[in-house]
C-alpha cells in the first residue's frame, strides 16, 4: 500500500467501507458453523430426494422445496468458496458517519506525515487540510508501508519469505510489486525513485511476461509514417530513445510515397527449432539422419509433430552431424504466434517417438543453437528463420533530387561502397545494411516483440541500382529472418496491443490464420526500406566530407592543409571515374619498377638547382630505404589540391620545361612526352561546355589517381555520352584532355615537391627515410 499527498477531493469520503478486524467478531465462527450444517443439509437433501426418484423412474422436475434447496446449496457453496468467513465480514460496512469523518481525518494526517525507510517526508500543516489543493494537483508518492506490509518487508529482507512467491502468498500483484521494490531498496540501500510503479496491470505479466517485477520503464512511442505498401497504408509505432530515427524515417517514407509507394513479397514461413543428440558410434547418428531424411517416413514424422499445435505443422527437417552429434533442425508454420513454444512442443513430441526406435539415443538438449535463435548465424542468414521478406520500391530520379538532397549515381555508388562492399571488409555476418535494426528494434519495442530476436531479426541485404536509363533508383531490401507475432508474450499487453490495433494486426486472424503475422513482418521490412532512403549521406550537404573520405588523400602537410583545400562540387560515379577499390592488381608493379631503374641510370645528370621527386610511404616496411610500389597507397601520399579557373595560368608559368620536369606517373604509364608548345599549338577547347567540363574534371581526377581510370571510364560509358571523346585519340576534344592532363600532372608534381621541401626543412632527420635525398 502507498499513501499520497493528495488534493481533498482525493481523500477518502464518508461512503467509503471501513475495514474491521473479525478476528474480534463472535459472528465469525457463528456464521461459518450455521453456513457448515446448512451446506451438508442441503447436500443429502438433495442426494436422497434425486435418488429415489431414479429408482422410482420419477420425472426429474423440480419441486418448490427442491429448488429452494438447490439455492441454498448454491448460496452457501459461494459462501465457502470465494469468501471463507474472513472476506465476507470484512466487505460489511459499518455507516457512522461521525467516527468515520474523525477516522478518516486521523488517518489522513498520520499517512501524509509519516516517513518511509528511505526517509520520504511530506509535511502538510493543518491550515492545509482546510485550503483545499487545485484540482490539477498530482499525487506525489511517498512509497509508504502500512504495518502488515512492514512485516511482509521484513521477511523479504530476511529471507523467510522469498521474494518471488509474494504474487501467490499476498493475491496482489501490485501490492506485491510494491513490497519487493521496498525490499530491494533496504537491502541495496538504493533509492528506486523514478521508476513509476502506478499505471500499470501487474496481472497481465504475471506467468508471462515478467518476474519480481518492481515497476515499468517508460519508452517513447513515434509515429512513422504513412508507410505505401502493397496499395495500403500504415501508420508504423516506434518506440525509442534515439533522437531523429522516426523523422528521417518519415523522409525516407515521403520519397517513397511520391513514387507510388513500395512492394513486398514472401518467400518463406517456418519457425525453428533444433535438438542435439548423441549417440555411442558416428555410424549409429547417421542411421537415425537418413531416417529422417528419408521421403517417406516424413508424413508420420509429420503426424506426430503436428499433435502438440492445431496451428503448427511441419514442414521440413534439415540435419547436420558432428561427430557421434546428431543436430536436427525442425521448420514448421506458427500461424500468428512467433511460435518457439510451439515447435519446441512438436519436437518434443517427435522426440519421444524416435526413442522407442532409437533406444539408445541420448537426448543432450531441446535446443542445440543449430536453429539458430537470438544469435547470428548463417544457417539464418542462408535457410532463414520466421518470415523471409523482400520489399523493393523505385523511387524517381525528380524526387531522389528533391527530397533526399542527392542524385541516384551518388547512393548507388556509396551503397556498394558502404553497405556491400564496407560490410564485406568487416566480415559482417547478414548485416549488408546501413542499421537495419535500429527499425527492427523500435517496432519491436512498440508492438511487444522479443526484443533479443532483433539480432537475427535485423540480417538484412540493401541492393540500389540505377535504373531506366539510369535516372530512377531501385531499392531493395532481403530480410530473411523476422521473427514476429501477433498473439502470445507481450503482444496481449495493453500498450503493445494498441500499437499492433493501429497496424491493423491485433491478436489472430481468425479467417485466415498466420495473415497477421505475415503482414506485419512484411511492415517491419517495408519501414526498413523506407528507412534506408534517408540514411545515406546527402553529397550537397556534405560534399567536401563524403568526396575526402572516399576518394581524396591525406596530405603529409598535416590535417590543417587537409581541411584548407578548394572544395570541390560531388561529381557523379563517371565524373569521378570510379572509385580506388576498382583498381585491379594486375601484377605489373614489378616491369614498372625495373623501367624506373633504367629511365635513372640512363637519365641525364640533375643540375644543382634541381632534386628528385621523393615518394613518401605510409608503409612502415618503407623505412628501411625501399620504395613500396602501391598506386593506391601513393595516390593518397601525394595528391595536392587542384588549382582551377584563373589559377591555371599561374600553375603553367611556374611548371619546368624540361625533360626531368615531366610527372612522374606519365613516365611510369609509359606515355609519349608532348611538349608544352606542340599542346598549345593544337588543342583547342570544345565547344560544348559539357565536354569541356567533363574532360577537366576526368583529367584532374585522373591525374590524382592514375591512368587505369580512364581505361575504367571508356568501359563503363559507350556509345554517344560526354565521354565519347576518349574513343578518338585524334580528335580535338581528346587532345584538349591531354593538354589539360598533362597541366594537372604537373601541378600535382610542384605541389608535391613544394610540401616536401618544407617536411624536409621542419624535420631534417627525416631525409634519412627519403630515397633520393642527400
Amino acid at each position: 500500500m502507498k499513501s499520497f499527498a493528495v488534493a481533498d477531493d482525493q481523500f477518502p469520503k464518508s461512503n467509503d467501507k471501513k475495514v474491521v478486524d473479525c478476528s474480534k467478531s463472535n459472528a465469525f465462527p457463528l456464521f461459518n458453523t450455521i453456513f457448515f450444517a446448512f451446506f451438508f443439509s442441503v447436500i443429502s437433501y438433495l442426494f436422497v430426494t434425486f435418488r429415489q426418484k431414479i429408482h422410482t423412474a420419477t420425472p426429474l422436475y423440480l419441486t418448490l422445496s427442491e429448488m429452494a434447496a438447490v439455492v441454498c446449496f448454491v448460496a452457501s457453496f459461494v459462501y465457502f468458496l470465494g469468501f471463507f468467513g474472513m472476506n465476507f465480514l470484512q466487505s460489511m460496512p459499518f455507516p457512522d458517519e461521525e467516527e468515520d469523518d474523525e477516522l478518516e481525518e486521523t488517518n489522513a494526517k498520520e499517512i501524509i506525515h509519516s516517513t518511509n525507510s528511505a526517509g520520504c517526508v511530506t509535511k502538510i500543516s493543518d491550515q492545509d487540510f482546510l485550503t483545499p489543493l487545485p484540482k490539477s494537483t498530482t499525487a506525489v508518492e511517498c512509497l509508504t508501508a502500512t504495518p502488515e506490509d512492514e512485516e511482509v518487508i521484513q521477511a523479504v529482507v530476511t529471507g523467510k519469505t522469498p521474494s518471488y512467491s509474494l504474487e501467490s502468498k499476498l493475491g496482489d500483484c501490485k501490492r506485491a510489486a510494491f513490497i519487493r521494490r521496498q525490499a530491494l531498496e533496504r537491502i541495496t540501500g538504493r533509492s528506486l525513485e523514478g521508476l513509476p510503479l502506478d499505471g500499470f496491470n501487474y496481472e497481465s505479466i504475471l506467468g508471462q511476461c515478467c518476474e519480481m517485477p518492481v515497476g515499468y520503464v517508460q519508452i517513447p512511442v513515434g509515429i512513422a509514417g504513412p508507410l505505401l505498401l502493397d496499395g495500403m497504408e500504415f501508420s508504423v509505432p516506434m518506440a525509442t530513445t534515439e533522437g531523429c530515427l522516426v523523422a528521417s524515417t518519415n523522409r525516407g517514407c515521403k520519397a517513397i510515397n511520391a513514387s507510388g509507394g513500395a512492394t513486398s513479397i514472401l518467400l518463406k514461413d517456418g519457425m525453428t527449432r533444433a535438438p542435439v543428440v548423441r549417440f555411442a558410434t558416428a555410424k549409429r547418428a547417421s542411421e537415425l539422419k537418413f531416417f529422417l531424411e528419408e521421403p517417406l517416413n516424413f508424413q508420420t514424422l509429420a503426424s506426430v509433430f503436428n499433435k502438440s499445435s492445431r496451428f503448427g505443422r511441419l514442414q521440413t527437417i534439415q540435419c547436420a552431424m558432428a561427430g557421434k552429434n546428431l543436430y536436427m533442425r525442425f521448420t514448421c508454420s506458427t500461424g500468428d504466434a512467433m511460435g518457439m513454444n510451439m515447435v519446441s512442443k512438436g519436437v518434443q513430441n517427435v522426440l519421444d517417438y524416435l526413442q522407442s526406435d532409437f533406444p539408445d539415443m541420448d537426448i543432450i538438449g531441446i535446443s542445440g543453437n543449430y536453429c539458430s535463435d537470438k544469435k547470428p548465424a548463417a544457417v539464418n542468414w542462408i535457410e532463414g528463420r520466421g518470415k523471409s521478406v523482400v520489399c523493393e520500391a523505385i523511387i524517381k530520379e525528380e524526387v531522389v533530387k528533391k527530397v533526399l538532397k542527392t542524385d541516384v549515381a551518388s547512393l548507388v555508388e556509396l551503397n556498394m561502397l558502404k553497405n556491400l562492399t564496407g560490410s564485406a571488409m568487416a566480415g559482417a555476418l547478414g548485416g549488408f545494411n546501413a542499421h537495419a535494426s535500429n527499425i527492427v528494434s523500435a517496432v519491436y519495442l512498440a508492438t511487444g516483440q522479443d526484443p533479443a530476436q532483433n539480432v537475427e531479426s535485423s540480417h538484412c541485404i540493401t541492393m540500389m541500382e540505377a535504373v531506366n536509363g539510369g535516372k530512377d533508383l531501385h531499392v531493395s531490401v532481403t530480410m530473411p529472418s523476422i521473427e514476429v507475432g501477433t498473439v502470445g508474450g507481450g503482444t496481449q499487453l495493453a500498450s503493445q496491443s494498441a500499437c499492433l490495433n493501429l497496424l491493423g494486426v491485433k491478436g489472430a486472424n481468425k479467417v485466415s490464420p498466420g495473415s497477421n503475422a505475415r503482414q506485419l513482418a512484411k511492415v517491419v521490412a517495408g519501414r526498413q526500406q523506407y528507412k534506408i532512403s534517408q540514411i545515406l549521406p546527402k553529397p550537397e550537404a556534405h560534399a567536401t566530407i563524403t568526396q575526402y573520405r572516399v576518394y581524396s588523400p591525406i596530405r603529409s602537410s598535416g590535417i590543417n592543409n587537409f581541411l584548407n583545400q578548394p572544395k570541390e562540387p560531388c561529381l557523379s560515379p563517371m565524373e569521378k571515374g570510379k572509385a580506388s577499390s576498382l583498381f585491379v592488381n594486375d601484377g605489373s608493379f614489378m616491369e614498372r619498377f625495373k623501367q624506373l631503374q633504367q629511365e635513372k641510370e640512363k637519365g641525364p645528370p640533375l643540375s644543382g638547382s634541381q632534386k628528385p621527386n621523393p615518394v613518401i610511404s605510409n608503409n612502415k616496411s618503407s623505412s628501411s630505404g625501399k620504395l613500396a610500389f602501391s598506386l593506391k597507397q601513393k595516390s593518397k601520399l601525394v595528391a595536392p589540391a587542384v588549382k582551377l579557373s584563373e589559377d591555371e595560368e599561374d600553375d603553367e608559368s611556374n611548371g619546368g620545361n624540361g625533360v626531368g620536369d615531366l610527372p612522374l606517373k606519365r613516365q611510369k604509364l609509359e606515355q609519349p612526352y608532348v611538349s608544352d608548345q606542340s599542346l598549345k599549338q593544337v588543342y583547342v577547347a570544345p565547344s560544348d561546355p559539357t565536354i569541356k567540363k567533363v574532360a577537366d574534371k576526368l583529367a584532374s581526377f585522373v591525374a590524382k589517381n592514375g591512368r587505369q581510370f580512364e581505361h575504367i571510364t571508356r568501359q563503363k560509358n559507350p556509345g554517344d555520352t560526354p565521354f565519347k571523346f576518349l574513343f578518338d585519340e585524334s580528335c580535338a576534344d581528346y587532345k584538349y584532355y591531354e593538354y589539360r592532363l598533362i597541366e594537372e600532372e604537373k601541378a600535382l608534381t610542384n605541389s608535391m615537391d613544394s610540401q616536401t621541401s618544407q617536411t624536409v626543412d621542419k624535420f631534417p632527420n627525416l631525409t634519412m627515410l627519403i630515397p633520393g635525398i642527400d
